[in-house]
């Protein structure tokens, strides 16, 4: 449609009403594009790109990882855990699986995070997400979270699980420590701290424990001043040497935290989350998410997870204290 423009002397009677007349017919045609009775015509180039421009229903966030990898998989679900409307689904070191694809074109996330370094998540596979992810809905947020290793990955995770320091306070925040190339630890670490508020799962490296915690973990723990500072697992000589290491961090800021330790009451060690039936699991998440029935994930409640057994002494090898976490 094309609008003319009317010129008239704005001296003249005639010339007032004519000028007064093309107001009034532009301000007819605003109204109806403003109540949709009137679709202005866009050049074919526009036509011909994809109409996402405004999506429906509410903002949905999907949190992505290399599902082969234990550790970030379970920084992916924690941050699905700790964030509205969310919820985790699995990449691949080769490329975007149909499934996901599928499901980012049903959805159209406005959110995305991806956790994983190069090694998990390879540079040629982030792109392909990023294009399938706009090619849904162009105005999507892509936020990836890698470090030089899964420490300084999960410690920039932690500061999106957590608020911000000035807003949760010191002495309020548990950080649970777990070796990150220890996959039973790992999962020790993310089912305990599903069963507490303001917790954050950070990772040690048992190659370079003894020489201290990384400068990413170190100021992580000057910022937020944590109460309790929870070990998972039982010790070895890398988590003992982790415990010294943390507990030089902690005398640096002159903070009293609490250093303790966690492990499963059970035998076996905790098993890792099926990841299988992720990707599935999300788009219901996400389909009830969309009929208003849910926003987040429900909290674990007490006695519903496995239980944990509380040592003494975070760093000794002195036996096993009496209190239970259930």
């Amino acid at each position: 449609m094309t609008i003319l423009h009317a010129f008239a002397n704005p001296h003249t009677a005639s010339g007032r009403r004519t000028g007064r007349r093309a107001r009034a017919a532009v301000a007819s045609v605003v109204l109806a594009v403003l109540l949709g009775s009137v679709v202005l015509a866009t050049p074919a180039s526009a036509q011909d790109g994809p109409s996402n421009f405004v999506r429906g229903g509410p903002n949905l966030t999907l949190v992505l990882a290399n599902c082969e990898r234990s550790a970030d998989t379970a920084m992916a679900l924690e941050l699905a855990r700790h964030s509205r409307n969310a919820a985790a689904a699995c990449l691949s070191s080769d490329g975007v699986p149909e499934e996901l694809a599928d499901l980012i074109a049903q959805y159209q996330p406005d959110h995305v995070m991806v956790v994983g370094g190069e090694a998990a998540v390879p540079a040629s596979v982030m792109d392909e997400l990023i294009l399938k992810v706009r090619s849904a809905y162009r105005w999507t947020i892509v936020q990836h979270f890698h470090g030089a290793t899964r420490v300084e990955t999960a410690a920039a995770a932690a500061r999106t699980v957590l608020d911000k320091p000035h807003r949760v306070g010191p002495d309020t925040v548990t950080f649970v420590m777990a070796d990150g190339w220890n996959e039973a630890d790992v999962s020790t670490a993310s089912e305990f701290a599903a069963t507490l508020d303001d917790a954050a799962v950070l990772y040690f490296s048992p190659a370079t424990a003894a020489n201290g915690w990384s400068d990413a973990v170190s100021s992580l723990i000057a910022d937020y001043r944590p109460a309790r500072i929870v070990f998972a697992g039982l010790p070895d000589e890398a988590g003992i040497a982790a415990e010294a290491a943390i507990g030089a961090v902690l005398d640096a800021i002159e903070s009293h935290a609490s250093v303790e330790r966690v492990a499963l009451a059970a035998d076996a060690p905790s098993p890792a989350p099926d990841t299988a039936p992720l990707t599935a699991d999300a788009g219901a998440t996400f389909e009830a998410i969309s009929r208003g029935e849910r926003t987040r994930p429900e909290a674990v409640e007490a006695g519903e997870g496995p239980p944990f057994l509380a040592l003494t002494q975070a760093s000794g090898t002195q036996g096993v204290g009496s209190t239970l976490f259930t």
